[in-house]
């Protein structure tokens, strides 16, 4: 007779199992009549710098797909269960796997001119160590459209500033320029560089209903330091002669105020400047903005001290069978008062706006900037869904 599982002991199986993940099944190569490769999300696009999680999929001979990350898929008559991730080769014409490579997380750079010409290629196979060598099935490509939406939000500077009240630094100078950009995938596109300090970032304006924000921000300004905390006062000294009263403790001593938040900082200046040949149809590609800083917080008033224990009154006597009177405990002393916010930095100026010619606003970029309007994409297959 079987021995009987409890149900507490069986459920506790169960979570064990769950938690382990996945069964990871090995795939013979000579097996798969069809492979994809796609982001696990769906849809084949990706955004410059985010990284996504691609999946594999095997179609078999025996009418079965198994993949790579989707365990609700099954794979060989296993329900919980995915392509051994030893077994799933995996390559992109930029990037590269992000962290553990069994989650099958790819990364690539956060310039978009890195991808803007040809997207994302990828390209997948499942192979297997065998005695005459490696065996490899048919390998799988797909290309992924970039699109912008992580990038369409920019934020510079901002944080917090100093402490103990200290008042937050101004937002950076930022110098933004913006030309035409006419790339394989997006032909009314706009190139918007910010040059902030030593840092130079690019961002892509897909099309004019797409603009991206930019903003300088200034430090807020500190919050204020905390009150020191009030003394606990003594306790009262117990009585020693028979009858005498105990002694009162002392009260406790009041928290000291906190001090006052610091001045959020001023907005930064920003210099818009245009592609003057095409400055009519690049306003309102950039939308900036400068901020002053928040206010600083106010500084929390210090805690009260604990009044002191009264004291004991003496031992007892016939005159006093239970003994001598305790004295009063002192009172807690009162919470410190919180200091005062400080105030909200001013908002910088409008920005300035400007023209200059293209080749002298963009002079290190246009090499790639003309190779990127010169590409003509050729296709690639694109990934199907099952």
């Amino acid at each position: 007779m079987a021995p009987r599982i409890s149900p507490l002991l069986g459920a506790t199986l169960v979570s064990l199992l769950t938690a382990c993940g996945p069964t990871r099944v090995a795939i013979s190569p000579r097996d798969v009549v069809d492979v994809v490769v796609r982001p696990a999300a769906g849809p084949a696009v990706f955004c410059p710098g985010e990284a996504f999680k691609v999946e594999v999929v095997a179609h078999l001979q025996n009418g079965q797909y198994c993949s790579s990350t989707d365990r609700t898929r099954g794979c060989m008559k296993e329900q919980d269960a995915v392509i051994d991730p030893v077994q799933v080769h995996l390559e992109g014409s930029t990037g590269g796997i992000q962290g553990n490579p069994k989650k099958f997380l790819w990364a690539t750079s956060d310039d978009p001119l890195v991808t803007a010409s040809t997207g994302l290629a990828l390209k997948a196979w499942i192979e297997q160590a065998a005695p005459g060598g490696v065996e490899r099935s048919m390998v799988a490509q797909t290309r992924l459209v970039p699109i912008y939406a992580c990038q369409s939000r920019a934020l510079f500077g901002g944080g917090s500033g100093g402490f103990r009240g200290e008042n937050g630094g101004p937002g950076p100078d930022l110098d933004i320029a913006v030309t035409t950009l006419a790339s394989p995938f997006y032909p009314e596109a706009a190139l918007i560089r910010v040059i902030s300090g030593t840092h130079r970032v690019y961002y892509i304006s897909p099309s004019p209903a797409e603009p991206v924000q930019i903003t300088s921000a200034a430090e807020a300004g500190g919050q204020g330091a905390s009150g020191q905390n009030g003394f606990d006062g003594a306790a009262g000294q117990d009585g020693s002669a028979a009858c005498s009263r105990g002694g009162n403790g002392e009260h406790g001593r009041h928290g000291f105020p906190g001090s006052n938040g610091g001045n959020g900082g001023p907005g930064g200046f920003i210099r818009v400047t245009l592609d003057r040949a095409a400055a009519g149809r690049l306003r309102g590609r950039v939308l900036a903005t400068s901020q002053g800083g928040d206010a600083g917080r106010a500084g929390n008033g210090g805690t009260g001290g604990r009044g002191g224990r009264a004291g004991n009154g003496g031992p007892s006597s016939p005159d006093c069978p239970s003994g001598g009177v305790a004295g009063e405990s002192g009172r807690n002393g009162n919470d410190g008062m919180s200091g005062q916010a400080g105030y909200a930095g001013p908002n910088g100026p409008l920005p300035e706006v400007g023209t200059a010619n293209r080749e002298a606003l963009f002079g290190t970029e246009m090499t790639l900037i003309r190779q990127i309007e010169a590409t003509r994409l050729q296709e690639a297959p694109a990934a199907t869904t099952r």
